[in-house]
């Protein structure tokens, strides 16, 4: 594995389910009990939109999607709204807005982060900073 890729390839942040905070289900959720209630991803190819869709099908159950967005700030600020629910990243949620809380799904869901350069890239000062606060980040 070249080097650039270990910084981040043993990492992989919990995935947890935000909810609105009156939301009538308390953790662990088993993901199939979602199934038919609106739900809130990233827009399709997109490795968040697949880790949702692979989490759900091993669950059983195929989301119902009502609002696709790139930017999880705008997922989250849709579930504080109440317009469903979304599994989020522990990166994406660092800053959660008012009512919403996270709840851990039944069926543990993870994603691996890593970075790929050029060979020799990681020796490179501005390289080897980005890959030290990701690593940062990701622990």
């Amino acid at each position: 594995m070249p080097a650039a890729w270990a910084a981040l390839a043993g990492s992989a942040p919990q995935v947890r389910l935000a909810v609105p905070e009156d939301y009538p289900l308390d953790g662990p959720v088993p993901l199939s009990s979602l199934a038919g209630r609106p739900f809130l991803a990233p827009r399709e190819a997109t490795s968040c939109a697949e880790m949702i869709q692979r989490a759900c099908a091993r669950a059983g159950s195929v989301p119902r999607v009502v609002a696709p967005a790139s930017d999880f700030a705008v997922l989250l600020n849709l579930v504080a709204a109440g317009a469903g629910v979304t599994l989020v990243p522990g990166l994406a949620a660092r800053w959660l807005p008012p009512r919403v809380r996270l709840v851990p799904p039944a069926e543990p869901v993870t994603r691996r982060v890593f970075t790929v350069s050029r060979r020799g890239g990681d020796r490179k000062p501005a390289v080897r900073v980005v890959l030290d606060a990701l690593s940062a980040a990701a622990a």
